[in-house]
């Protein structure tokens, strides 16, 4: 008898305290992401805090739509250049610049990378100072293309809460920069909406 009053007491004691107790509020994406741009469906992605791959690839693709009528000619040299976090989201730059220099190429544009030149200058030092390289297929000096526009990248946040529900809009904005001239030829943007909701799991 003792120990079926024991063991009444310990259930009842778990269903209490299950139904009070709940772990602090998470916010979960609803699973879909809005774009906010002219002529551009909305499509259902995975959702996470910040920006995922598709993200960056629907605010990149979207960007450029606006640029299709700037004055800077594709076929010359762009180089990418500075990126500018400006959310308090920490966002995979890497992986945006990435994403926008494949896009640019599959877009036909001329791209130099800027981030192979340090290793082009190592491999040059070592052919010219080395009898290893046969000197008909040794890297010439002064065969570079020279850059005649950069590509400058920004992208900020805002944020709107209630209770339940949270929403955050990012904007991407892409900058070319006439490289001799200093001159902004163009700007192309575009903003992307991703909601989320609370939820609360019992323990």
């Amino acid at each position: 008898m003792k120990n079926r009053f024991s063991l009444f007491t310990f259930i009842s004691f778990l269903l209490v305290t299950s139904g009070c107790t709940s772990a602090p509020p998470v916010w979960q994406g609803r699973g879909t992401s809005s774009l906010v741009s002219p002529n551009t469906e909305d499509r259902p992605i995975n959702i996470q805090e910040g920006l995922n791959v598709y993200d960056y690839r629907m605010l990149i693709a979207a960007a450029l739509e606006k640029l299709a009528s700037c004055k800077a000619p594709r076929n010359l040299p762009h180089m990418i250049s500075n990126f500018e976090n400006q959310t308090s989201s920490d966002l995979d730059l890497p992986l945006l610049k990435r994403e926008l220099s494949d896009i640019l190429h599959e877009s036909h544009y001329s791209i130099v990378d800027k981030a192979s030149r340090p290793e082009v200058a190592e491999e040059y030092s070592y052919e010219a100072n080395s009898d290893f390289t046969i000197p008909s297929q040794a890297i010439r000096k002064e065969s570079q293309v020279g850059i005649f526009f950069l590509i400058r990248t920004v992208i900020n946040s805002r944020s709107q809460q209630t209770a339940d529900e949270k929403f955050t809009r990012y904007r991407l904005s892409l900058q070319i920069v006439n490289a001799e001239t200093n001159e902004v030829s163009c700007v192309g943007s575009a903003e992307i909406k991703k909601e989320y909701e609370r939820k609360r799991v019992a323990l």
